[in-house]
């Protein structure tokens, strides 16, 4: 009987402690699950560029902030279908309608007015806890050969980042009260 009872105490013994490893890589496996950082190789490399589950770098938000206002405030007649189609893939599905609309519409009057539109920048901030980059640049257009005035306009792009994917929920201009 006595050989019995230890034999049970030294199974019980081996079953709790394995009833615990299994707790602590539970946990292990909680807090690692999501945290997985892919470094991102583009094709002109700065500075090295990374994305979590949840964050992504500053270089990373600046750098596709630059992409896709590129997209939309260099225009021509010609290139802008283009652009803007391209500038669609980035879009958030809840506005994507509103975008499309907006953007065929900036078509339609760059076409009719044969009017193009460049952009220089000069600064960029972004908020990588909100996802929301902010540029300023110089805008400047041209009605047929007739170059009009420059301004300086400062545009907010807000993103919502899901499993990986940075899409545009907005793309607007900045309106200084002064």
């Amino acid at each position: 009987m006595q050989h019995l009872l230890e034999k049970r105490n030294s199974y019980l013994l081996l079953a709790s402690g394995s009833l615990l490893l299994n707790i602590v890589l539970g946990f292990g496996v909680i807090y690692t699950v999501g945290y997985q950082k892919i470094i991102l190789v583009p094709p002109v490399i700065e500075r090295p560029l990374w994305v979590t589950s949840y964050q992504v770098s500053p270089e990373y938000l600046s750098g596709m902030s630059l992409f896709l206002s590129n997209l939309l405030l260099n225009a021509t007649p010609l290139n802008a279908t283009m652009q803007h189609e391209l500038f669609l893939r980035y879009v958030d599905s809840p506005v994507y309608e509103k975008f499309k609309t907006e953007l065929i519409a900036q078509e339609d009057r760059l076409k009719k007015e044969h009017m193009t539109m460049s952009f220089q920048l000069s600064n960029v901030k972004v908020d990588t806890k909100k996802f929301i980059a902010q540029i300023s640049g110089d805008v400047a257009y041209m009605v047929g050969n007739t170059p009009m005035p420059t301004k300086h306009l400062t545009y907010a792009i807000t993103f919502n980042y899901h499993l990986g994917q940075l899409k545009v929920k907005s793309f607007e201009e900045v309106i200084d009260h002064v």
